[in-house]
């Protein structure tokens, strides 16, 4: 009924069509491949739960995330802080929470050291060397600096506190090394994906069939 010429312009759009969606799913499919393979950047998360007492009936916690890149670092003289988020509230005495979202290296200068090491499973501060005249103290502080949680070796040669304002509740009985944070749980969704990318190949390779089949049933 219809001359080849004329099947032959009307099959073109129907068949370049099934192309473009095989090369869509194909390529779909690679990049969820590309995923299962692709570490997860939250497992650099670690997730922070602190509480002190300073004996005299003073409380504090601290809770929160913070996000450091797996490795060993040495801070000295003011150097470049490794943390690349901080998000973490400090609570004193039972009072109005403080969120902290800074953390600074200003008091570690002259001799003093301050050593972290993030590892797969859990955030250590390793060691804090300071004195009075070289301190070594890590700071997680608010936009203001009008709350702040330190850390370190100063005068006072081990030693963490939480200050808000003219309140303070500090605690001279930590040692180091200090595990400060673990390991945030990441769900596993590599499996998924790569039922995902298993899927889509199947799909992709179903419509390809399907193409040329029709094309041999109706050229």
């Amino acid at each position: 009924m219809f001359g080849a010429g004329q099947f032959g312009t009307n099959r073109l759009p129907k068949m370049t069509r099934a192309k473009s969606l095989v090369g869509s799913l194909f390529a779909v499919a690679l990049i969820a491949w590309k995923m299962t393979i692709t570490p997860s950047a939250n497992a650099t998360f670690y997730d922070v739960s602190r509480s002190w007492s300073d004996g005299f009936g003073g409380t504090a916690s601290l809770v929160g995330t913070v996000d450091v890149a797996l490795g060993s670092y040495t801070i000295m003289n003011n150097g470049p802080s490794p943390f690349t988020s901080v998000s973490l509230t400090l609570i004193l005495n039972g009072g109005a929470p403080a969120h902290l979202n800074h953390a600074g290296t200003s008091l570690i200068f002259g001799t003093g050291q301050f050593l972290i090491f993030a590892t797969a499973s859990s955030l250590i501060f390793s060691t804090a060397n300071g004195n009075g005249a070289n301190p070594a103290d890590l700071l997680f502080f608010d936009a203001t600096n009008f709350a702040r949680y330190g850390i370190g070796s100063d005068a006072n040669p081990h030693f963490q506190t939480g200050i808000i304002g003219g309140d303070t509740v500090l605690d001279s009985s930590i040692s180091f090394p200090n595990v400060f944070g673990t390991t945030r749980s990441v769900p596993d969704t590599g499996s998924k994906l790569a039922m995902l990318s298993i899927s889509l190949l199947g799909l992709g390779l179903g419509f390809n069939r399907l193409s040329r089949g029709s094309t041999r049933l109706t050229g």
